[in-house]
């Protein structure tokens, strides 16, 4: 045995070390030097995924950058929003993902999210600076983010600002990156109970979202059938939309929005006849009926209890119950 021993020793000496795991990139990727070749997506993917070709799924992510993909995954590159994603198709998931932020005042800020759940099921986040030669300066992480409570990071892969964290008991949180190059982490508000969700449904290409009902423009939503949000607040005809973020906007202190460019449809899936009435109330006359499944209505008020909400449609305007209303433009409401 003694005189194994050495050769043992040896052995351990020349074998291949362990190749690094998702955590342990976690751990150590703050220490590392990277310098991106180009200050987009692809070459912030690639500085990443050269310091770390000791991780299989990072090797396989440059791999697949310089390829254009392989057998048996999915490879998206969106240059337009300075965004990459790669996805290993198996029996667990392999994700991979870069987005890169380039704000008005010229800085630009990078965010790589990486998923394996062969190792670790937490996906993990890594912020980056980029200066202009291309530095990447790993960022602190925003306060207020605790990993054992995340399910998973959803990076923007649209002019959107925001990156969205699913928490496993909660609705999600999102983490903002600022004008002034920081990130913020922005945790779930309860909505008001007097809300509703919409969508808009704007015959024009833009909405105008102003910071005030009737008030100064705050600035415009294009492609109107991507937005969806909670409303509340009504003042004759007009919406305050609750939260602080909407798409590129910073609605912190207040946006507004006309009743008319806002979209429901009903819930009577099964054809059932709706009444509208001339107050909120079940007792108060009729003053119009929906005979259509899925009729399209603009809400224009709410009761403080949420429970009634005023509409106008095709079949007239008038009080509806709340429950029978339904804010996705994409699928039912349950």
């Amino acid at each position: 045995m003694k005189r194994l021993l050495p050769i043992l020793l040896f052995l351990m000496m020349v074998s291949p070390l362990r190749a690094q795991s998702v955590f342990g990139v976690a751990q150590s990727w703050r220490g590392k030097s990277y310098v991106a070749e180009s200050i987009d997506a692809k070459g912030v993917l690639k500085a990443f995924s050269d310091n770390f070709k000791d991780n299989s799924l990072v090797r396989q992510m440059g791999v697949a950058m310089e390829q254009g993909g392989q057998k048996g995954t999915i490879f998206d590159y969106q240059p337009e929003v300075d965004y990459v994603m790669l996805r290993v198709m198996g029996k667990h998931r392999e994700e991979m993902q870069v987005k890169v932020w380039k704000h008005p005042k010229g800085v630009v800020r990078a965010a790589v999210k990486l998923v394996n759940e062969d190792e670790d099921t937490i996906p993990r986040l890594f912020l980056f600076a980029v200066a202009s030669d291309g530095k990447m300066t790993p960022m602190d992480e925003p306060e207020g983010i605790v990993y054992d409570d995340i399910v998973n990071f959803f990076l923007p892969c649209s002019n959107d600002d925001a990156i969205d964290v699913e928490k496993e008991h909660t609705f999600y949180d999102y983490i903002l990156p600022r004008d002034d190059g920081s990130f913020e982490y922005m945790p779930y508000e309860a909505s008001p109970v007097a809300s509703l969700t919409c969508y808009i449904l704007d015959k024009d290409s833009v909405t105008n979202i102003r910071k005030s009902p009737g008030g100064e423009l705050l600035g415009q939503l294009r492609g109107s059938d991507d937005w969806m949000f909670t409303i509340c607040e009504p003042v004759k005809g007009w919406w305050k939309i609750f939260g602080t973020k909407l798409g590129p906007l910073d609605i912190s202190n207040g946006a507004w929005i006309h009743y008319s460019v806002l979209g429901m449809r009903t819930r009577n899936y099964g054809g059932q006849t709706l009444k509208l009435r001339a107050a909120p109330s079940s007792d108060a006359q009729v003053v119009a009926t929906i005979k259509v499944e899925e009729m399209t209505v603009r809400p224009m008020d709410i009761t403080p209890d949420g429970e009634w909400t005023k509409v106008k449609c095709a079949a007239g305007t008038g009080w509806i119950e709340s429950s029978w209303l339904c804010g996705n433009p994409y699928t039912t409401c349950a």
